[in-house]
């Protein structure tokens, strides 16, 4: 049985201002968290972008998820706990293989680790009614093999209304255009993956 995933506020938030900076592209990014000793839990506490170009780019992925990875490790014992993905076309809400490789990279180093794919057309209804679910979690199946759609609802929780207030009000304020995801930086070192200060 997979863990239930917590999902925190502002790694949401970094998910959905990913998304809303680059509406006609797809765009990924990795989860960092903490798995709870028992591994019937998983905390998702941050949301790194990491690309909104050519997502399986192997070079700049892979320097993305090793500079991530350290980065984690000086973050009060985070880890890479998933993956999340927003397609480029609003009618698709698969995960398609591109997406499902990147996510079996994160896999094979935490066997708890998750994927979250957003569904746009669901979260267009919940903008509308500032109410919910917009977020599909797939977790592997018991073979270790394949991406499965979540059976249960009660594995992903987070707080929709409240992260949906928020972000239409980030986003009146501009905020999705000051994130900054891994391709940003390697086209301006300058520009910080991390993110440290876009929600305060």
């Amino acid at each position: 049985m997979s863990p239930v995933y917590v999902c925190d506020q502002s790694a949401i938030l970094k998910i959905l201002l990913h998304s809303a900076k680059y509406p006609a592209a797809s765009v990924n990014g990795v989860l960092l968290g903490r798995v709870k000793s028992d591994q019937k839990t998983v905390e998702i506490v941050d949301a790194i972008p990491l690309l909104h170009s050519f997502l399986s780019l192997a070079p700049a992925l892979e320097t993305a998820l090793v500079q991530v990875s350290s980065y984690a490790k000086q973050q009060q014992d985070l880890e890479l706990v998933g993956y999340y993905h927003a397609n480029e076309r609003f009618s698709d809400t698969d995960l398609g293989t591109p997406a499902r490789k990147v996510a079996d990279k994160l896999y094979s180093n935490n066997n708890v680790a998750c994927t979250l794919l957003i569904d746009s057309s669901k979260l267009r209804s919940s903008l509308q009614k500032k109410a919910g679910e917009f977020l599909q979690l797939y977790v592997k199946d018991e073979s270790g093999r394949n991406w499965v759609k979540s059976p249960v609802d009660s594995s992903l929780k987070y707080d929709s209304g409240s992260v949906l207030s928020v972000f239409l009000q980030m986003c009146t304020e501009g905020r999705h255009t000051k994130l900054s995801d891994f391709d940003d930086h390697l086209n301006d070192l300058g520009r910080d993956w991390r993110n440290k200060d876009l929600l305060t």
